[in-house]
């Protein structure tokens, strides 16, 4: 056995794949370090753990030990498809966001990291979903957000393609300044975090809202027909035997939600120092000749 040449084309094909040493060594069956002896020519894997590598990278067992030629061309996708169709559902979902914070996080280090790559990369028309919609809901998908390094990333490319336009929308710019204001407001922050507790019915009144979040009927009444607005939840008028009650529905609101848990770690974060806020986050391009009537902004930012 050539051990040089089946450790290259173990390093090469796992580095094709796009995984780990640990993503792989979890896969075939073996630890982390037995792999790493395999790729440094330190040891070599029995007959046995050399069809299960050459199963794991779709090649053959000759192609590995260097005696036949093989045209290997290992797509991310074909990875992706490969790695979680054969798991079960729970084992498939850990697989996959494990894959995605890889990624992000190295392509996030890279970018943040290598001055000479050049412009921010434009994301493919035919990648994105017209009807996608960013739901967080645990920790692992709150870390793909705001990982470190990897929150330049994911601001720059969710924001690539617009260059954040909307920003010199004036009616953009109001119904963004309204949502803050409404958020602002303590008895807003408790109600929240009253609806999205686990054990929060989905249909209540304003009263038993404003009893969980303690805070006055009437001002729960005014913040939760603002929130209404923004389609935190939705309100409609119940005819009841008692008379006419206003009753207010909703299962949660992960989006807005997340902007509260944004500003908590902007606020009080233990590790926000080493978030990547000190890099370059300079996302937004100027838009060169809208009026002042079109743009709010415009005024303060020649001023400036």
């Amino acid at each position: 056995m050539n051990e040089t040449t089946l450790s290259k084309n173990l390093t090469d094909l796992r580095n094709a794949r796009g995984v780990t040493q640990e993503t792989a060594a979890e896969a075939i069956g073996v630890s982390p370090k037995t792999l790493s002896k395999w790729e440094n020519t330190a040891s070599e894997p029995e007959l046995s753990m050399l069809c299960a590598l050459a199963k794991y990278y779709g090649v053959t067992t000759d192609y590995l030990l260097g005696l036949a030629e093989q045209n290997v061309t290992v797509t991310a996708e074909t990875a992706v498809k490969d790695e979680i169709e054969a798991l079960p559902a729970e084992e498939a979902i850990r697989k996959t966001f494990a894959l995605s914070m890889y990624g992000i996080e190295r392509l996030a280090s890279r970018m943040i990291h290598d001055r000479n790559w050049g412009a921010s990369p434009v994301i493919p028309e035919n990648t994105i979903a017209p009807s996608a919609r960013s739901v967080i809901e645990s920790d692992s998908l709150y870390a793909l957000g705001v990982n470190r390094d990897a929150l330049n990333m994911t601001l720059l490319l969710l924001g690539n393609k617009e260059q954040f336009a909307w920003l010199w929308d004036g009616t953009v710019l109001d119904r963004l300044s309204g949502l803050f204001a409404l958020l602002s407001d303590k008895g807003a922050l408790c109600l929240m975090r009253e609806i999205h507790t686990r054990n929060f019915p989905d249909s209540f009144s304003a009263g038993y809202a404003a009893k969980r979040a303690g805070i006055p009927a009437e001002d729960a009444e005014n913040l939760l027909d603002g929130m209404c607005s923004y389609d935190i939840l939705h309100g409609e008028t119940a005819h009841l035997a008692v008379g006419d009650r206003k009753i207010y529905t909703t299962d949660g609101d992960s989006m807005t939600f997340a902007l509260i848990a944004l500003a908590y770690e902007k606020v009080f974060g233990i590790n926000s120092n080493h978030y990547a806020l000190h890099g370059d986050s300079r996302l937004v391009t100027q838009h060169i000749g809208t009026s002042c009537a079109e743009a709010p902004c415009e005024t303060r930012k020649e001023e400036a």
